[in-house]
């Protein structure tokens, strides 16, 4: 009887409160405001139709402490028909493009090699759940070169914004004629966050351009990295801000084992 008068109760599909509202004017039970909100929660119809769940307030992920300690991106793209492997060193900003001749784990792993032969083996890296990532020759050659790999939530790009971005800067660099002169142009331009270059602050000097510039300008330079994480924090805090208000972030309640969710529909499966 009970399970009846909870169908009718929710006939129309309404929300837990006009719910409750319905069933006040002509029925009650012990537990029966819980109930209703088990049978809302479960009504396959109201999940797939209720609006889309509000955004989360953005966390964004602290500076850390030297360049290339920690790699976010390794992130594959495709710009007219070829195959690119974009990674950014998240101190910096400092970027780097290998073409990928194949997209398989051996390849990848063959160019990250590359890179960390030239910049150091990065303690963390961080890149999405791509078939290349999660391989077994991957794990062991995270295991063998001693550095941990994290993946980005799939289907939320936003959880690895660095990788992102990166990934749009690399292919404005490859749209130009020349993409080699673009990428060392990008790496010697200041950044608003750090208010240095990623040269200055990868490789502790700045790289020589076509645009004229003192002989001076391009020696070794010290800098200051209590004040770059400021201006990289500040940065953070108004973008944070931003964002919070622009999307009306709010907290979400966590997720408990076994509770029903809708599932993600993906409009392009691969």
């Amino acid at each position: 009887m009970r399970g009846e008068m909870l169908s009718r109760i929710h006939e129309g599909h309404l929300g837990v409160s006009k719910c409750r509202e319905r069933a006040k004017s002509s029925i009650w039970w012990p537990g029966l405001s819980s109930e209703i909100r088990e049978v809302v929660s479960r009504c396959d119809h109201c999940q797939r139709k209720r609006p889309a769940q509000p955004s989360e307030p953005l966390n964004p992920t602290a500076l850390p402490e030297r360049p290339f300690q920690m790699v976010v991106g390794a992130d594959l793209c495709n710009y007219k028909g070829h195959n690119y492997l974009v990674l950014v060193d998240y101190f910096s900003r400092y970027l780097e493009v290998a073409y990928m001749p194949d997209t398989t784990s051996e390849t990848v792993v063959y160019k990250l090699k590359n890179i960390f032969a030239r910049f150091g083996i990065p303690e963390l890296l961080v890149a999405d759940n791509g078939p290349q990532f999660v391989s077994d020759r991957f794990h062991k050659f995270a295991k063998g070169w001693g550095f941990k790999h994290t993946a980005s939530s799939p289907h939320f790009p936003q959880s690895n914004g660095g990788s992102e971005r990166a990934v749009e800067e690399a292919k404005k660099a490859l749209s130009q004629d020349d993409p080699f002169l673009a990428l060392p142009i990008y790496r010697s331009t200041p950044v608003s966050p750090t208010g240095a270059s990623p040269a200055e602050l990868a490789l502790g000097r700045r790289l020589r351009t076509t645009l004229p510039t003192l002989p001076s300008n391009l020696n070794q330079q010290v800098y200051d990295r209590a004040e770059i994480a400021a201006r990289d924090a500040e940065s953070k805090r108004k973008y944070k801000q931003a964002f919070d208000r622009r999307h009306g972030a709010q907290n979400l309640p966590e997720l408990n084992p076994g509770q029903l969710v809708l599932p993600v529909l993906r409009l392009n499966p691969p």
